[in-house]
Protein backbone atom coordinates (compact mmCIF):
# COMPACT_ATOMS: atom_id res chain seq x y z
CA UNK A 1 0.00 0.00 0.00
CA UNK A 2 1.09 3.31 -0.88
CA UNK A 3 1.88 6.35 1.63
CA UNK A 4 -0.46 8.97 1.65
CA UNK A 5 0.68 11.74 -0.40
CA UNK A 6 1.50 14.95 1.85
CA UNK A 7 -0.35 17.91 0.58
CA UNK A 8 0.88 20.26 2.96
CA UNK A 9 4.22 22.33 3.22
CA UNK A 10 5.17 22.43 7.19
CA UNK A 11 8.01 23.44 9.52
CA UNK A 12 10.38 21.16 9.32
CA UNK A 13 9.27 19.29 6.18
CA UNK A 14 12.19 17.92 4.27
CA UNK A 15 12.01 19.31 0.70
CA UNK A 16 14.21 19.57 -2.74
CA UNK A 17 15.62 23.08 -3.08
CA UNK A 18 17.47 24.11 -6.29
CA UNK A 19 19.31 27.61 -5.63
CA UNK A 20 20.66 30.53 -7.89
CA UNK A 21 16.76 31.37 -8.44
CA UNK A 22 16.11 27.58 -9.33
CA UNK A 23 19.25 26.93 -11.62
CA UNK A 24 21.70 25.02 -9.54
CA UNK A 25 21.19 21.42 -8.92
CA UNK A 26 18.48 20.33 -6.52
CA UNK A 27 19.87 19.60 -2.96
CA UNK A 28 17.55 18.29 0.44
CA UNK A 29 16.71 21.17 3.09
CA UNK A 30 14.47 21.36 6.04
CA UNK A 31 11.61 24.11 6.27
CA UNK A 32 12.77 26.25 9.36
CA UNK A 33 10.38 29.07 8.50
CA UNK A 34 7.20 30.00 6.17
CA UNK A 35 5.97 33.46 5.37
CA UNK A 36 2.72 34.09 2.57
CA UNK A 37 3.76 37.34 1.15
CA UNK A 38 1.13 40.48 0.86
CA UNK A 39 2.04 40.57 -3.15
CA UNK A 40 3.37 38.13 -5.68
CA UNK A 41 7.16 38.76 -5.63
CA UNK A 42 6.86 40.87 -2.03
CA UNK A 43 9.35 40.27 0.80
CA UNK A 44 6.18 41.58 3.17
CA UNK A 45 3.87 39.08 4.25
CA UNK A 46 3.14 36.65 7.65
CA UNK A 47 4.44 34.03 9.14
CA UNK A 48 2.42 30.46 9.32
CA UNK A 49 3.21 27.11 10.55
CA UNK A 50 1.51 25.22 7.23
CA UNK A 51 0.32 25.66 3.93
CA UNK A 52 -1.62 23.81 0.92
CA UNK A 53 1.24 22.64 -1.76
CA UNK A 54 -1.93 24.16 -4.26
CA UNK A 55 -1.17 27.36 -2.97
CA UNK A 56 2.33 27.25 -4.02
CA UNK A 57 3.36 29.16 -7.12
CA UNK A 58 6.23 31.71 -8.02
CA UNK A 59 6.95 33.87 -5.83
CA UNK A 60 4.08 34.02 -3.27
CA UNK A 61 5.77 32.40 -0.40
CA UNK A 62 9.07 32.86 1.54
CA UNK A 63 10.79 29.73 3.35
CA UNK A 64 13.55 29.50 5.25
CA UNK A 65 15.87 26.65 5.01
CA UNK A 66 18.41 24.87 7.95
CA UNK A 67 21.27 25.26 5.42
CA UNK A 68 21.02 29.37 5.85
CA UNK A 69 19.08 30.07 2.53
CA UNK A 70 16.00 30.81 2.03
CA UNK A 71 14.03 30.53 -1.16
CA UNK A 72 10.62 31.38 -3.12
CA UNK A 73 8.12 29.16 -3.61
CA UNK A 74 9.30 28.34 -7.36
CA UNK A 75 12.43 27.04 -5.95
CA UNK A 76 11.22 24.45 -3.77
CA UNK A 77 9.40 20.41 -4.95
CA UNK A 78 7.96 17.94 -2.51
CA UNK A 79 10.34 15.25 -1.39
Amino acid sequence: MRAKKHWKLSLGDSIMWSGSWGSNSPQEAVITGIQINEVNGSKEGGQVEDIDWDYITERNILVNLDNGHWAWGFQIKQL
